[in-house]
């Protein structure tokens, strides 16, 4: 794994640590030696009331991957992580937390 400079996973809900495992190994088992890269985790600017503010999401590069084995990565992370939103961006994915389990966590009303 590795975290882009200027990047701290520090605040991190407990409830990344399966996206954090599970895009470790996909992005292996794609041939990524390295492993993922968390390019965002709490900071930077998102919208308002992003998860992101929360430690409840994470953006992981593939710029590195082509097309093909980018929707392979995408479609293996959200076939893993069936209660979380998973959403391809040009250069990578984001992954945050989905309201039913921010709901069965008491994050949601």
């Amino acid at each position: 794994m590795k975290i882009k400079e200027g990047v701290t996973l520090a605040g991190i809900h407990i409830l990344m640590r399966p996206v954090l495992r599970e895009s470790e190994r996909i992005w292996k088992e794609q041939g990524r030696e390295k492993g993922v890269t968390i390019t965002c985790a709490m900071g930077g600017t998102h919208k308002a009331a992003s998860w992101h503010y929360y430690g409840l999401a994470l953006d992981l590069r593939i710029r590195y991957f082509d097309e093909s084995s980018r929707e392979h990565v995408f479609k293996a992370l959200k076939a893993a992580l069936p209660d979380y939103d998973i959403i391809l961006h040009k250069t990578h994915i984001h992954a945050e937390v989905g309201n039913t389990l921010a709901k069965r966590h008491g994050l949601l009303l």
